[in-house]
């Protein structure tokens, strides 16, 4: 929501900064509504990305995480019918939660198999056998396959009451799951492409249908709705560290986050990592697999000018 990277959470949760985005789509007049299976609370999304607009926030659904995400589901055509000013634009979000641990869906709709009764967290500290493996890989499957069917439900409300072809719908993930590729599973172990790579899907009017093969983040999201809007794109170094997704360069640095550390793709295959909870050295360079480099001081210097790019990125919009 921001455009920013991850070290900027904890000041913006301490002054409670909503993002510009959000700033202009009020001062644009658009109606607004959250809805979310998981808390809103914990994250601190209530006091940071909706901290102007935390009554337009319904995250109180019952159930397992399935059963909400098919409420908020049902919710979101709710609220499109409830609307009293059909001409004014709106913007919704929902975060749905099937495809966090412990990978919830129907038992009734196992359609990989075999696929984990549960998620086994003593076993899973210990390793997996190969079987056991593919069976919780499966398990996550059929969550994704679930949540699939949610989204495909609320494409399906805009698509009935006329709005899907003057709409922009995303769909994304804010991590990816790990099964073991690199010797760890789900989540916040690593940078590894396994737990970084998400699905990201933008359609709407103005934006050509096509397979986009060079490097993006999420923070590109703030910078291309604006721009949409009609917002010039020399203002974007006023609020944002994205680019425009349907304006992207052919080269650029790639950067992930997670809430203590950054790290920075620097080949295919090789990462650098910096964190602020290192006990050994603040940065890191690792290779395949996800092991050190054996020449990783070597590395460090070799990108010694990015390193210094990206520091001055996360000091840059603290003011």
């Amino acid at each position: 929501m921001y455009g920013l990277h991850g070290n900027y959470w904890a000041h913006v949760l301490e002054k409670k900064t909503p993002p510009v985005l959000l700033e202009t789509l009020g001062e644009l007049n658009y109606e607004t509504k959250i809805l979310c299976s998981a808390s809103q609370f914990f994250p601190e999304f209530r006091s940071t990305a909706w901290s102007g607009i935390q009554d337009t926030v319904e995250d109180a659904f019952e159930g397992e995480p399935w059963q909400k995400d098919r409420l908020v589901a049902s919710r979101f055509g709710e609220w499109l019918d409830e609307r009293e000013n059909l001409d004014r634009p709106f913007f919704a979000f929902s975060l749905l939660d099937s495809t966090h641990a412990n990978y919830s869906f129907p038992l009734g709709d196992t359609y990989f198999k075999p696929s984990s009764e549960k998620v086994g967290y003593i076993h899973l500290s210990y390793g997996l056998k190969p079987p056991d493996r593919w069976a919780l890989f499966n398990r996550y499957r059929n969550s994704v396959r679930h949540g699939d069917a949610v989204v495909g439900n609320m494409v399906q409300s805009l698509r009935e009451r006329g709005l899907l072809e003057n709409t922009i719908i995303l769909v994304t993930g804010d991590h990816g799951e790990e099964f073991f590729e690199n010797g760890f599973w789900g989540h916040h172990s690593n940078f590894s492409q396994e737990q970084v790579a998400v699905p990201f899907v933008l359609r709407g009017p103005g934006i050509s249908p096509g397979t986009e093969n060079r490097p993006t983040s999420h923070i590109d999201l703030p910078r291309t709705l604006m721009e949409l809007l009609g917002v010039s794109p020399e203002m974007a170094p006023r609020y944002t560290l994205g680019e425009n997704l349907l304006k992207l360069p052919a080269d650029r640095q790639v950067v992930s986050s997670s809430w203590s550390s950054l790290a920075m793709q620097i080949s295919e295959t090789d990462t650098m990592v910096l964190s602020a909870y290192s006990d050994d050295i603040p940065i890191r360079a690792y290779g395949r697999g996800w092991q050190p480099l054996k020449d990783e001081n070597a590395v460090l210097r070799e990108n010694t000018a990015d390193l210094r790019k990206l520091l001055d990125q996360c000091q840059e919009f603290l003011n």
